[in-house]
């Protein structure tokens, strides 16, 4: 017998094994217990660590031990109707002290829309010209020389940076400043971003929201961010002083290259973590804005890892290209092997129930009062959802060739 037969015979015989319920049942336990103890384990211990941590109850001018001057930077382009009501909700603000500044650009409609708030005396509307990437259509440089080029407008106070699809309440920028006024801290985000009121009816924009609760189980700390927020940050000027400006050249997101920026610096990140403090921002209404939220999260991931040269992060990013793959494909197993095809399916049962151990954090970390009922019709769409997200995954891995090629060629102008 050579080798090639008993690599064939090893291989059948695992067929054989992955083929028989006892296998399936075991496989698919294992997946229940996993989720369970994880649960039990991590989940509950950073939601006590949580709850016995919360954020000052700071939703009042009088809580602030001064009244800074408040910058609020808004780049816009190619925007449309949400830019409008943007820049309503900064002009509802009731904060005594405030300049917003306003870099718009794109669209004819874009430019009237902010050249229509010129009448406030404390608006300052620059124009925002086009910038192209070194590699493509996949990075925000433009924005990220709209926020340089409006920070020269700023001499005191703190920064508040505001995406143009965004809200912004008087509450929340209380929250924002009160770690800096109060504690002296140089940068404070806040807990992240909830759908705007008129989406909250929306089942995508419910599953989403409670996806985005994966980041939150981990070991708590005030300064576990490595990244700012593009549109839920108040800076210190001084933070801004020593940085000079944030980094044009790179080619990774904006948000994560401004918080290198940051925190190459020596300041920390102070990270709030109410559900008060998330701004309200547009979320994908349709699976087409979906694909492209998800194609800009793989395809930055992807940079993000070559640019750091994080193995660990590139391994994880395959790993989730294999698995969609492989999920697609398991159907055609089904006249092979039906344990391979099981595989596929326990793939979404994987998925489905880390789903719902992050809805259980959702209700139990944020109060009802602050999001709408999840109706019980959801619960069978996030199995939709996950395989559609799944199939995104492959058709964006596949799209990436030009990102490659222009990357490969960056790293190489650049000798990294």
């Amino acid at each position: 017998m050579n080798i090639f037969d008993s690599i064939f015979n090893v291989l059948n015989e695992i067929l054989i094994f992955i083929n028989k319920k006892e296998f399936l049942i075991i496989l698919m336990l294992s997946i229940i217990g996993y989720h369970i103890a994880m649960f039990l384990i991590r989940d509950i211990i950073y939601l006590k660590s949580v709850k016995n941590n919360p954020d000052q109850d700071s939703n009042k001018i009088n809580d602030l031990k001064e009244i800074p001057l408040l910058n609020i930077i808004i780049p816009a382009w190619n925007e449309g109707d949400e830019f409008e009501k943007c820049l309503f909700s900064v002009t509802s603000l009731t904060y005594p002290k405030i300049k917003v500044i306003v870099n718009a650009g794109g669209s004819e409609k874009t430019i009237k829309i902010a050249d229509s708030f010129k009448r406030y005396n404390h608006f300052v509307i620059l124009r925002q010209k086009e910038e192209k990437s070194k590699i493509g259509k996949i990075t925000n440089l433009g924005k990220i020389k709209a926020i340089n080029k409006s920070l020269k407008h700023v001499t005191e106070g703190v920064i508040s940076f505001l995406d143009a699809d965004s809200y912004i309440t008087d509450e929340i920028v209380l929250r924002l400043l009160f770690p800096i006024v109060n504690y002296n801290e140089k940068v404070c985000i806040g807990a992240g971003t909830r759908p705007l009121i008129t989406l909250e009816n929306n089942d995508l924009v419910k599953y989403l929201q409670i996806v985005k609760e994966g980041f939150a189980r981990k070991n708590f700390t005030r300064y576990n961010q490595n990244l700012i927020g593009g549109s839920n940050t108040c800076i210190s000027y001084d933070v801004i002083k020593s940085i000079g400006k944030f980094t044009e050249e790179g080619i990774i997101a904006e948000d994560v290259s401004a918080g290198q920026d940051i925190l190459s610096k020596g300041y920390k990140i102070y990270s709030l973590t109410s559900y008060q403090s998330r701004i309200y921002t547009d979320f994908p209404k349709s699976i087409r804005e979906l694909t492209e939220q998800r194609k800009r999260y793989i395809q930055n991931s992807y940079i993000s890892a070559k640019i750091n040269k994080n193995k660990l992060k590139f391994i994880k990013l395959i790993a989730l290209i294999l698995i969609s793959i492989y999920f697609i494909i398991s159907p055609l197993f089904l006249f092979v092997n039906y344990g391979l095809f099981f595989i596929g399916l326990f793939i979404i049962l994987f998925i489905y129930i880390r789903n719902i151990r992050r809805y259980v954090f959702f209700k139990l970390i944020v109060d009802k009062q602050y999001y709408k009922k999840f109706h019980k019709l959801l619960f069978i769409k996030i199995f939709y959802y996950i395989v559609i997200e799944l199939i995104i995954n492959v058709i964006t891995f596949f799209s990436l060739t030009t990102v490659r090629k222009n990357l490969k060629e960056y790293l190489k102008t650049n000798n990294r």
